[in-house]
């Protein structure tokens, strides 16, 4: 459960206080507003991601954890821009791959690359540009890339 409790947070003032609210596992929910009512920066404080000069408090905490303090990379949580945002040097099976865990190598990389191409419905698309890819196509990757690396919120 992601659980974020009594959040504050601005720049040069706050933007955003007494924000709480809680997605259980499994759930989904959506957050809209209109431009720079602090949505991204929201996602940012969530999922870890630096802003320069931002002044936050509150609590955030996903599986009772509080991942407010933690670096990036120990939160466990995962995130999808509207753009897709592969790496344009590797290919689409080597961006898949980018998302898997250091541990998992040789054949079971592979393996997992393919599951991921199938469960896009883009087998054989592995050794492929991500240039080529459609819109459609690249967020899909991007997608199966994010779920690959087993987040435990997806933002």
């Amino acid at each position: 459960m992601l659980e974020v409790s009594a959040l504050e947070f601005g720049f040069d003032r706050p933007l955003v206080k007494g924000l709480s609210f809680s997605v259980p596992k499994g759930q989904i929910r959506l957050l809209h507003g209109p431009s720079g009512c602090g949505k991204s920066t929201l996602l940012a404080l969530i999922s870890g991601t630096p802003i320069f000069d931002i002044n936050w408090a509150g609590k955030i905490r996903l599986d009772g954890i509080d991942v407010g303090s933690l670096p990036t990379h120990r939160r466990k949580v995962g995130l999808m821009y509207q753009d897709a945002l592969l790496f344009p040097h590797l290919t689409v099976g080597e961006n898949l791959a980018f998302g898997l865990a250091s541990s998992i190598r040789g054949r079971a990389r592979y393996v997992a690359v393919q599951d991921a191409l199938a469960a896009a419905s883009l087998e054989g698309f592995g050794q492929r540009d991500p240039a080529s890819l459609s819109g459609g196509q690249a967020a899909r990757i991007a997608l199966m890339r994010a779920l690959l690396a087993e987040p435990k919120a997806l933002l």
